[in-house]
């Protein structure tokens, strides 16, 4: 069952990115595993989810026809040179302004290359934090989900322009942990954020829809989706 397994492993990946002439050039990966332990004849299932993400910017922004950004004195020369023959109105020197440039893509570059791997918090992952609150270049992820089912059916239905089979209706705890970091060492696997709530679910044949509540250092969020978390 696609939708609403309840036995056995799925393992998922991705990779994904962007390419643009004269903008940040990267690319993410994601890995996710996600195991399903059946529990007294299906009427309850334990979820357990590991996911793992990483990004690598291939080509930082660059400016001046391509000129390597990073070497600041050919990067302020080329700037200069592009700005022979136009009017000055500022009582900055071309020169300084040009540094001021350079800086500022290169510090660019150096925030871009750490917020571009599958980010944490949101209805996913990190339930209890608002959508994206976690980014860096890699993201590491793994929850627990007990749920359990009640008043199970198979009842058609057909309403307005949705029609299906009605199966169930599912209770769920929860509980996950993660991290992100610049690189991939001790940083990403320590100090951990959690989320752990509590949720409820219509499960059809087509859809399942998901409401939940998490708590976490943060605060707390509520949920309403189409499918799981994980």
């Amino acid at each position: 069952d696609r939708i609403d397994p309840r036995d056995g492993y799925r393992f998922q990946y991705e990779k994904y990115g962007f390419k643009g002439e004269g903008l940040k050039n990267f690319n993410v990966e994601d890995h996710s595993l996600t195991a399903y332990y059946p529990i007294e004849d299906l009427d309850s299932v334990l979820v357990s989810n590991v996911f793992y993400s990483k990004s690598k910017v291939t080509k930082p922004l660059s400016l001046f026809g391509g000129v390597d950004i990073e070497d600041t004195e050919v990067a302020v020369a080329e700037c200069i040179a592009e700005q022979k023959g136009k009017p000055n109105d500022s009582t900055v020197s071309v020169e300084t302004a040009c540094r001021g440039l350079v800086r500022g893509v290169q510090d660019f570059n150096v925030e871009g290359n750490n917020s571009n791997a599958t980010s944490l918090g949101g209805p996913n992952r990190l339930r209890s934090y608002p959508i994206s609150r976690f980014y860096d270049t890699h993201s590491l992820f793994a929850g627990l989900e007990y749920r359990t089912y009640h008043l199970e059916s198979s009842t058609p239905f057909d309403f307005l322009l949705e029609k299906g089979v009605f199966e169930a209706v599912q209770s769920a705890v929860f509980y996950e942990i993660g991290q992100v970091a610049p690189t991939d060492n001790h940083a990403l696997y320590s100090d951990f954020k959690y989320s752990a709530g509590v949720g409820i679910r219509l499960v059809f044949s087509s859809v399942v829809l998901r409401a939940d509540y998490a708590t976490g250092k943060e605060g707390q969020e509520t949920t309403v989706f189409i499918g799981y978390g994980f």
